[in-house]
């Protein structure tokens, strides 16, 4: 399979958005989740030779089903593409992709379990979907994660604007 990159202008905008928080706000059907893939993607191409299993970024749904059931195949669906090696550490709900870095694949919702780590990154997928007093605590969690030097540090999000 040929690994195809057309994005649409909003998208591409998203995916190399060099702010230190980007996010991507479109309707149903209008390919944030794609986006958000790539933009992991783009923050892999940026983070290497930082990351490493102590210091990963962090994917998150807002609950373990989507992250399992969405964003875990659509992110393998591109790594095939691409004919990148990648590993899926299931009890880990830990990525490695060839040694470009490590990613971790959580749910929003237990975001008080992820004191401990150091990230480079991380990116919430439907944030809009959380309810907004934990999307904000589940936030301010994540960003004191992002001190690992020489990273990005960026946090990035997806939503829809209803």
């Amino acid at each position: 399979m040929k690994a195809e990159f057309k994005c649409l202008p909003h998208q591409h905008k998203f995916v190399l958005d060099t702010a230190k928080h980007p996010g991507i706000v479109a309707g149903y059907g209008a390919g944030k989740t794609r986006a958000f893939v790539l933009r992991f993607f783009n923050e892999l191409k940026m983070n290497r030779g930082v990351m490493s299993e102590r210091t990963p970024g962090v994917l998150c749904e807002p609950t373990f089903p989507m992250t399992r059931d969405i964003l875990l195949p659509e992110i393998e669906h591109w790594l095939r593409a691409l004919g990148w090696r990648y590993q899926y550490n299931k009890a880990e709900h830990r990525l490695t992709i060839g040694d470009w870095g490590h990613v971790l694949l959580l749910s929003a919702e237990n975001y008080t379990r992820y004191v401990g780590y150091n990230l480079c990154f991380f990116g919430v997928d439907e944030i809009d979907t959380i309810p907004a007093d934990k999307a904000r605590a589940m936030w301010r969690v994540m960003c004191s994660r992002l001190r690992v030097p020489g990273s990005t540090g960026t946090g990035f999000v997806s939503g829809t604007p209803e």
